[in-house]
């Protein structure tokens, strides 16, 4: 389990997003990425204002056999399609199977591309068909040290102008 700032949808048939994982200082591979690498899984677990200290903490490094959801208190909890856990406090997760590893730059950082075999919403954090903003509180990161929460949302519907 760690934190990543870098990620993003990139295809939605199949469905697929993708995390970029840096390097440790010594230029080697983080555990996440080897893990990613021999398992060809991972899951993506939404960070939410409740957990997002717990979050943070799972990236302090802890020795490879060290579990980090015991080390933050955070729940495993077990994925439908793929073998590694899912985070039982976030409400969003997504089973992912590895697409595609991209290294890139001089720093060879991971662009990690996975499909989405499994996607899962609490229903709590849901208004009609589409997830809650503002139920949901996500959390994203600043850069050093900072996070963000949700201040002000703003909405605009489309019109068709054909």
């Amino acid at each position: 389990m760690a934190p990543f700032s870098f990620f993003t949808v990139v295809a939605t048939a199949p469905p697929m997003i993708s995390l970029t994982i840096g390097r440790r200082a010594d230029g080697g591979e983080k555990d996440t990425l080897k893990n990613i690498r021999a398992t060809g899984e991972f899951c993506f677990n939404v960070v939410t204002r409740p957990i997002w200290a717990r979050m943070v903490d799972t990236g302090n490094g802890f020795p490879e056999d060290d579990s980090e959801f015991a080390e933050t208190g955070l729940t495993a909890i077990p994925s439908v399609k793929i073998a590694p856990p899912r985070v039982g406090e976030s409400p969003i997760h997504f089973e992912c199977r590895l697409h595609q590893v991209i290294e890139l730059g001089q720093s060879r950082h991971a662009l990690t591309i996975g499909e989405v075999v499994m996607m899962h919403v609490d229903p709590a954090c849901m208004s009609g068909k589409y997830i809650d903003m503002r139920k949901l509180q996500p959390v994203g990161r600043l850069n050093g040290f900072s996070y963000t929460a949700l201040g002000e949302t703003l909405e605009r519907k489309f019109e068709d102008k054909r």
